[in-house]
């Protein structure tokens, strides 16, 4: 079994403007420390046997980003033999598009556990990260997805939950119609499904 990293590193700068920008988003900066959170995350493998990690990781992202990506990879080491293969996205279209071209890329190297993880995350125990990819992994290799993520503790309207949107999803998932007498009334519109403040990565074969 091998684990092959794929490493989301698009978006638009918006979040943390005016630090991060459109061209120069927040996953470049070194918000927490000397590196910047893309190097962060193509740094989270580095417990691993030699054997159980393909050091070439597959950063998908757009054309305008593409050379200070490869640049500050290289700074960790991430060149020659283990430069990372760079697929660029004609446009963004989140996340199921970009998988789908890591998978693809992927394919023509046999059969990899693919580790898909945002570039702009921030990861406080990563011996607990491993040991949960660890984990994964071994699901991924027998045919099974495997997400990791962290359960919200405050309401976030962007990529969090609300405890209304929790017993709206509970008493969906029951049947209840929007209709009916005993069920709620429609979420805010911000509003999400349950445990979807993901913070964490998603390996699948």
């Amino acid at each position: 079994m091998t684990i092959k990293s794929v490493i989301l590193s698009g978006g638009s700068g918006t979040r943390l403007w005016p630090a991060s920008r459109e061209s120069h988003p927040k996953q470049l900066l070194a918000l927490t420390g000397e590196r910047s959170l893309l190097q962060e995350t193509a740094l989270r493998l580095s417990g691993f046997a030699a054997d159980e990690v393909d050091p070439q990781a597959i950063v998908v992202t757009n054309a305008e980003y593409r050379f200070i990506i490869a640049e500050q990879l290289r700074q960790i080491g991430a060149e020659g033999a283990n430069a990372p293969g760079i697929v660029l996205e004609p446009a963004g279209r989140n996340t199921a598009p970009a998988l789908t071209l890591a998978a693809l890329l992927a394919a023509g190297e046999g059969d990899p556990v693919l580790l898909v993880m945002p570039a702009d995350h921030l990861i406080g125990d990563l011996a607990a990260f491993q040991r949960a990819i660890a984990v994964g992994a071994g699901r991924g290799a027998a045919g099974r997805s495997s997400p990791s993520a962290s359960s919200p503790t405050t309401p976030r309207p962007a990529t969090a939950t609300s405890a209304p949107a929790r017993r709206w999803a509970r008493r969906r998932a029951r049947g209840c119609s929007p209709s009916s007498s005993r069920s709620p009334t429609a979420p805010p519109p911000n509003a999400t499904w349950p445990a979807a403040s993901t913070s964490g990565t998603a390996a699948s074969s």
